[in-house]
């Protein structure tokens, strides 16, 4: 079985069960106390599930987009990795999209910190605004529209009509979910239609998420897998994913 997808039905069973314990889940779906725990993880740490001695909760009013500052406190590690290795697809002279997630704010840091060469950000985020703030040659040009505080990211129609006049050649973007099958998902339907916009003026996407995000399922659908150049994750990613994802002829780049 497909690491997504048994990641998938794993969730699926401790929701339908709320609780139950890692023989049980051993038991059910052939695979080691090592699996179990590994996928266990990944969904406690994304919010998903609770773990408890001896075994597992359901996470009912855990959201998959949690606020602004509680997301930039989890794989912060994993999340400055994979900044690094997007670091090197931002050419000096070009006009780039970067996006409101957490990992792109990572990106915006270290853009800040080592990015020599002149350079042109359109962003919807106020952390990026304020990562730049202090980079005169690097030109920054907000959306605007309307705060969504706990998402921290400009959207509404403003930012809509904005979109429409801005260009950009490559995009750097997250997102809270991701599959094969399914593509890029969100649990926001205001973010729907912004990053849409964004895929499709981009010349090039790349997707920054973490191995976490590989392990969920968020009820909207943004844009199938293959509207994106390259994900970039990091190294924790699973071998089973990984190769799904390159035999679906996406670039994949772990840090």
């Amino acid at each position: 079985m497909i690491a997504a997808v048994r990641n998938e039905e794993i969730l699926r069973f401790i929701r339908e069960q709320e609780l139950c314990t890692i023989a049980e889940l051993t038991n059910r779906f052939k695979v080691s106390k090592a699996t179990v725990h590994r996928v266990l993880n990944d969904l406690d740490a994304a919010g998903q599930v609770r773990k408890v001695r001896g075994g597992v909760r359901f996470s009912e009013g855990a959201g998959l987009e949690k606020s602004f500052d509680a997301r930039l406190k989890q794989q912060t590690s994993e999340k400055n990795t994979i900044a690094r290795s997007a670091f090197r697809y931002v050419h000096e002279g070009s006009t780039i999209f970067l996006g409101s997630g957490t990992t792109i704010a990572c990106l915006a840091r270290e853009l800040a910190q080592n990015f020599k060469g002149p350079l042109s950000v359109v962003t919807d985020s106020p952390m990026v605004v304020l990562e730049l703030l202090h980079t005169p040659h690097i030109k920054v040009i907000c959306t605007g529209g309307e705060l969504q505080y706990d998402l921290n990211t400009f959207a509404g129609p403003l930012a809509y009509d904005a979109m429409d006049r801005l260009q950009f050649g490559t995009a750097f973007i997250s997102a809270a979910a991701l599959s094969k099958e399914r593509g890029i998902m969100t649990a926001q339907a205001i973010l729907v239609r912004l990053l849409g916009k964004i895929i499709e003026r981009a010349d090039e996407v790349n997707l920054l998420v973490d191995h976490t995000k590989f392990a969920k399922i968020a009820p909207l659908a943004i844009a199938p897998l293959s509207s994106v150049n390259r994900i970039v994750t990091d190294e924790e990613i699973d071998s089973e994913v990984r190769e799904s994802i390159r035999s679906a002829g996406l670039e994949l780049v772990t840090g």
